[in-house]
């Protein structure tokens, strides 16, 4: 028996469940580790994930799965930071650790490009063609407009899923450039359409 994974435009609705799905894929991610701090890292990855959804909905795109197990969001190069109020929350929630956010890596632009701001999936769903059916949806959109797509990751497995899309590496910052030699090595990965 075949299965077809379901993948919709996000709502506002659709937010909370998303976030839950990111923050718990992300928890243990090399990235998230260390610019996040350990204390109450899960609820501080919540919000952020809230935060940073409703911004992609707002000036983005958002794919998820009808129940909220797994979420994409994107946003184009040229879409406007979040308010002052978002900005001053989201730098709170990095505690002692934001100083590591202006550590990530320059990477050659790509006109029109889209980033992908976030990908995850739900522990309890992972291996299920989640993680797939979203990058497949949301590429398909983004050869419809005619737009390069970009992601910044510092998980290596990543490196062989996004290339199974067409994604090559266009940067790398290995872990040894960060100032206490300690953060992890970070890719920017580029696809065009």
């Amino acid at each position: 028996m075949s299965t077809t994974l379901s993948v919709l435009a996000a709502r506002a609705k659709d937010v909370d469940a998303a976030a839950e799905s990111l923050a718990l894929a992300y928890e243990h991610n090399p990235w998230a580790t260390w610019v996040i701090p350990a204390k109450n890292r899960l609820e501080r990855l919540y919000e952020l994930q809230r935060l940073y959804l409703r911004h992609a909905l707002e000036h983005g795109l958002v794919l998820t799965t009808p129940q909220g197990t797994g979420a994409i969001a994107l946003l184009p190069t040229d879409a406007p930071d979040p308010n002052d109020d978002v900005v001053d929350r989201i730098l709170d929630l990095h505690g002692e650790h934001v100083d590591r956010l202006s550590l990530e890596t320059p990477a050659p632009s790509l006109a029109g490009a889209w980033n992908v701001e976030s990908l995850g999936v739900h522990p309890e769903h992972t291996r299920l063609g989640i993680g797939s059916a979203l990058v497949v949806q949301a590429l398909l959109r983004m050869r419809a407009i005619g737009a390069p797509t970009t992601v910044t990751t510092s998980d290596p497995r990543n490196l062989k899923f996004y290339g199974r899309y067409g994604f090559t590496t266009a940067a790398h910052r290995p872990a040894s450039s960060t100032p206490d030699g300690a953060g992890p090595d970070v890719w920017t990965l580029h696809r065009t359409t």
